[in-house]
């Protein structure tokens, strides 16, 4: 694959380098078993999920560039560059190193019906990534995180007025970052909350 990353200098006119991939291999793997049911503890009916997921990536790959290798004129007749000119151009060939990103879930959900006209939701899943990359942009890691949901409803009329009420935990998973002075800054994973109700 080659790309092309035109910078315009001046209004009329242009530099151009060129990047070449390749060879670029991307493999992906995700595993999901859920068990649901329902059952009763007393007068309490449950209604359940339980489950796992695993997902798995895995990329190789290899580029080089050009650097600047020619600058256009809208004014030009033949402004041209071919695969010959950029093949004779390019840099070394940088090997990527191998991805390996790995992450664990698994989760629960219990809705309970207390009553006819009550239902409580309770959730909870659990994440744990393991990134085994190497390479020269490798930085392997390993985070965990912890994300609850819950919930109530009630029926003061049965079937015609609901009130509720919920709260929901996301969450965004954040690689290490690499400081200008070489050293490595672990980042905690970034939290959504949302409450709501009505």
């Amino acid at each position: 694959s080659y790309q092309d990353y035109p910078v315009w200098v001046t209004p009329d006119s242009v530099t151009l380098d060129v990047s070449k991939y390749g060879p670029v291999n991307n493999t992906y793997i995700n595993i999901q078993q859920n068990f649901n049911g329902k059952f009763n503890t007393g007068a309490i009916t449950h209604t359940f999920l339980a489950g796992a997921n695993i997902s798995q990536y895995n990329g190789r790959g290899m580029s080089g560039s050009t650097g600047v290798i020619r600058k256009f004129s809208v004014h030009d007749d033949n402004p041209k560059i071919d695969r010959a000119l950029v093949d004779s151009t390019l840099g070394t060939i940088i090997n990527w190193g191998n991805t390996n990103n790995t992450t664990y879930g698994a989760y629960v959900s219990d809705v309970l019906n207390l009553n006819n006209r009550l239902f409580l939701m309770l959730s909870l899943r659990y994440e744990y990534i393991d990134d085994k990359s190497s390479g020269i942009w490798a930085a392997p890691y390993t985070q965990s995180s912890l994300s609850p949901k819950l919930g109530i409803v009630y029926q003061p009329l049965k079937d015609q007025i609901s009130l509720f009420a919920n709260y929901m935990n996301g969450y965004q998973n954040n690689p290490p970052a690499t400081q200008p002075d070489g050293s490595r800054f672990t980042i905690k994973p970034v939290y959504a909350v949302q409450y709501e109700g009505g």
